[in-house]
């Protein structure tokens, strides 16, 4: 048996089911529409305010989970025309492309915040210079390679990309969410201050920076996983990611804003939990 015949066997055996298109296109809708309530509660009933950068922030998250969830369906739909989901056909629809590239530009525009709320509080420039590599380099490497597959569907370099480029992306993607987290809460816990109310507001901002890490970290580990032992796994949970990651922004964007106010109710001119941290001692005076 040639290598090209024995990859192509390989690919064969691990063949999509329509199930889990159809399955992933219907959460896919369920959670863009919980975005789009949240986007609209967010724009036009908070009543706190909205600074411009953040509006552009969520303007665009939502422009590129529509196209997402539009490109997901369109997959879904050229997948259930052929009765059994074709591989080779999906793989160079443009409805492929399209969920791979609005994914990954989810993923760097969640991280990108994250990123940023940590060199905002530490002004590490060696953490930050490291992790905004990981995050850029592994989503413009993806897109690179998912660009290839469109042009080169069959070849022995291109399949063992499709084999080997999902598994080494994954991994990046959730070491990077286990990383941000951990040393965002590590730099927390590092702020020294004496009052009650401080102190309580930061153990409040550890603990669902956690949880952010943990959600974004268990749906990228779980990507790992699946595709290691099941294709259909792994395209449920890459179908639906972009959305995941974009909606943990937006709850963490809510609750910045809640934790805003209710720091200005108790310390007057403490303005945000992640303010005049630089030196690892939030100053509340």
């Amino acid at each position: 048996m040639s290598l090209t015949s024995g990859i192509l066997k390989a690919v064969q055996v691990r063949s999509l089911h329509p199930l889990a298109l159809l399955i992933s296109s219907w959460v896919n809708l369920l959670l863009h529409t919980c975005e789009v309530l949240l986007c609209v509660y967010f724009l036009f009933f908070s009543t706190q305010k909205i600074t411009k950068g953040t509006v552009f922030f969520i303007i665009v998250a939502l422009l590129v989970d529509t196209i997402g969830t539009v490109a997901v369906c369109c997959s879904t739909v050229v997948a259930l025309d052929s009765l059994t989901s074709n591989e080779a056909k999906l793989s160079t629809h443009w409805s492929t492309l399209s969920t791979v590239f609005t994914t990954y530009l989810a993923s760097v525009l969640e991280q990108s915040f994250f990123l940023r709320r940590y060199w905002s509080i530490s002004h590490n420039r060696i953490i930050t210079s490291i992790l905004a590599i990981l995050i850029f380099s592994n989503a413009a490497s993806a897109i690179a390679i998912a660009t290839f597959f469109q042009v080169n569907p069959v070849s022995i370099g291109t399949l063992e990309l499709k084999e080997n480029t999902p598994l080494a992306s994954a991994a990046i993607m959730a070491a990077t969410d286990i990383s941000l987290a951990m040393v965002t809460i590590w730099k927390l816990k590092s702020v020294k201050t004496s009052r009650n109310a401080t102190r309580a507001l930061l153990h409040k901002v550890c603990f669902y920076i956690g949880a952010y890490g943990c959600v974004t970290a268990v749906s990228t580990s779980l990507l790992l996983a699946f595709w290691l032992t099941d294709l259909n796994g792994y395209t449920f949970v890459f179908r639906i990611l972009g959305r995941i990651y974009s909606l943990t922004a937006l709850v963490n964007f809510l609750l910045v804003y809640e934790w805003r106010a209710e720091a200005a109710k108790k310390l007057g001119a403490f303005h945000s939990p992640y303010s005049h941290t630089r030196s690892g001692t939030c100053h509340t005076s």
